[in-house]
């Protein structure tokens, strides 16, 4: 694990993998020769990130599936909470509420996508029951912009910490960040540049340390006054990077999302997770398959994209929900 921290964090370019670079996010990028001023900065949905440039490891760089990620889940909220403004009950269907994907064996996944879509729309629709929450900053009485958050948002691996700024920014819903101890100055500076755009205030994003397959599976935040009770959505976007983290990665996720989280008064919804990734080698369907085996984890592809490079490669990219069964 050490080696795999190294490879993740490291300032030089040591490795010998080209693959790496295949997936860097290649728009407004401004490298400096200077090794002093190693850092870019690059808006991404309307987000600032400060970013170490293509030598350093790969945990300090942009990579698609963060912004894809954030995308499908900025559209999914709209959807779930546009379907509930226009239609009311008119329409039972469940499905319609995610993004429209490729069809991917649809007569076995129907079920399964209903699940998946039912239980995401738990966690992203208004009508929640806000009662028993705290108010997220108390601080000063400038506040009439912020938002109550509607759900908490926990990151694994976020990197440069795309995905949760991005949903911080757009959704009403508080953040925390994690990922190893290498990645929190990068994580507090990239908070910083974007907290006056905050839904929920300056203060609706934070960042931890997070080991996969620790005892400590960040879940604790989402019990006390700084991270009110609310619904729980766990975001990764290509954390399947290295097979060797594949265990403690199922370990982490496999304790949040069998959680019973409950109050007094009312039952909080089952933690939710959405994945994102390019497919880059068959393990990486391999740890998808095995979480799916597992008797109270549903695990279900939800979106696959297809593109051609100009060369004729192609790249997928895949959107994967995780539940707890009930």
């Amino acid at each position: 694990e050490g080696a795999i921290a190294r490879n993740l964090f490291r300032l030089d370019d040591d490795s010998d993998e080209d693959d790496d670079d295949e997936l860097l996010l290649s728009k407004s990028q401004h490298h400096d020769d200077d090794e002093e001023s190693c850092f870019t900065t690059t808006t991404v949905m309307n987000v600032t990130i400060q970013q170490r440039a293509s030598r350093a490891g790969i945990a300090h760089r942009l990579w698609p599936a963060a912004e894809y990620l954030a995308n499908y889940i900025v559209n999914a909220y709209n959807n779930i909470n546009n379907d509930d403004d226009d239609n009311n009950n008119d329409n039972d269907n469940n499905d319609t509420t995610l993004p429209s994907r490729v069809a991917m064996n649809q007569q076995q996944q129907r079920q399964q996508d209903s699940i998946m879509s039912a239980a995401l729309t738990e966690i992203l629709k208004h009508k929640h029951d806000t009662t028993t929450t705290t108010t997220l900053c108390n601080d000063n009485d400038d506040k009439n912009n912020e938002e109550e958050p509607l759900f908490n948002v926990l990151e694994l691996g976020a990197g440069v910490g795309l995905t949760g700024l991005v949903l911080a920014t757009k959704l009403p819903c508080r953040v925390l960040l994690t990922d190893l101890q290498d990645a929190m100055p990068l994580l507090e500076t990239n908070i910083a540049l974007n907290k006056d755009s905050f839904r929920c205030g300056p203060r609706a994003v934070s960042c931890r340390e997070l080991k996969w397959g620790s005892n400590d599976n960040g879940n604790n935040d989402n019990n006390n006054d700084a991270f009110p009770l609310l619904p729980l959505l766990v975001v990764a976007a290509d954390c399947v990077y290295f097979q060797e983290l594949h265990q403690p990665l199922e370990t982490t996720l496999m304790d949040l999302l069998l959680l019973q989280t409950t109050t007094m008064d009312s039952v909080v919804p089952r933690p939710f997770c959405l994945m994102a990734g390019a497919r880059r080698w068959k393990r990486d369907n391999a740890f998808y398959a095995n979480l799916a085996k597992r008797p109270k984890l549903a695990c279900v592809c939800l979106e696959e994209t297809v593109t051609r490079t100009k060369e004729g490669q192609r790249d997928i990219m895949r959107v994967y929900g995780l539940v707890g069964k009930t």
